[in-house]
């Protein structure tokens, strides 16, 4: 398993010249494993704005469900609750029984208090429950805790779920390093995948194909950058690394949204 590793990604012009440090999990359960624990989703309109492009399936209807069905969510005891003034929680649109767990943070200090009174002194209170999507204002977030307050994350539960699996076989200290596509398109016109080459922990490349399909779920970063070394994206920087362009698409990799700390 490869140690976590913190990339500084320049973004010019907007941070006018500022390095910003993107921590990125390089462990089971990905960057969810070194997160600040955060429970929060993107609203309704971002979501619901991803299938208006033409990503049929992207919805907040599709994808509600799923949130509902990955979550365990627990209230909090009574003295947070009234602290917090959790009448914006709306049970609905919270799961029950869900391999993740999310409650409010257990390190309920000072500065959680003092959170939501500010907020409110503001006229800026929250206005309904973020989790479904429509909620604006301030509140605080869920956390994804254990009941003894340990993280839950994607490596110690859905992982720690289907290791054990036949079907399933995870290699760490493995990087890929392309997706291997047909060289023929098929009858719509469209690129096949056929597999992956990746780097192995002995620091030699291998290939591995696939009867029917390869999922690209490596996040923000490096989903666009297998995209590009597999020579999907703008020909100005596939050009510029001599990478073979299969499909010309200038927005890959282009307009990450980020709220930078």
């Amino acid at each position: 398993m490869k140690r976590r590793k913190i990339a500084n990604i320049l973004h010019p012009p907007q941070t006018n010249g500022r390095v910003v440090a993107h921590p990125r999990g390089k462990v089971l359960g990905g960057s969810s494993a070194i997160n600040l624990n955060l429970w929060t989703h993107a609203s309704r309109s971002d979501i619901d704005d991803w299938g208006l492009l033409g990503n049929e399936g992207w919805s907040w209807a599709d994808l509600s469900p799923y949130y509902i069905r990955s979550e365990n969510y627990t209230p909090p005891p009574p003295d947070i609750a009234e602290a917090e003034a959790i009448n914006f929680i709306d049970p609905a649109c919270h799961g029950e029984g869900g391999p993740v767990q999310n409650k409010f943070p257990p390190f309920y200090s000072d500065f959680y208090t003092a959170w939501s009174p500010t907020f409110a002194n503001l006229n800026l209170s929250v206005d309904g429950d973020h989790r479904c999507g429509l909620g604006l204002g301030g509140a605080t977030t869920l956390a994804s805790f254990n009941a003894n307050n340990s993280r839950s994350y994607a490596g110690n539960t859905y992982y720690a779920l289907a290791k054990n699996r036949p079907n399933l076989k995870v290699l760490t200290n493995t990087l890929v390093t392309k997706i291997n596509f047909h060289p023929l398109k098929d009858s719509a016109g469209k690129l096949r995948a056929k597999g992956l080459s990746f780097k192995a922990s002995d620091n030699q490349t291998r290939s591995a194909r696939v009867t029917r399909e390869v999922i690209l779920s490596a996040g923000a970063f490096q989903s666009p950058q297998l995209l590009e070394l597999s020579g999907l994206g703008s020909p100005t920087i596939l050009n510029r690394h001599n990478i073979p362009i299969l499909h010309a698409n200038p927005a890959v990799g282009e307009n990450l949204q980020d709220h930078l700390l």
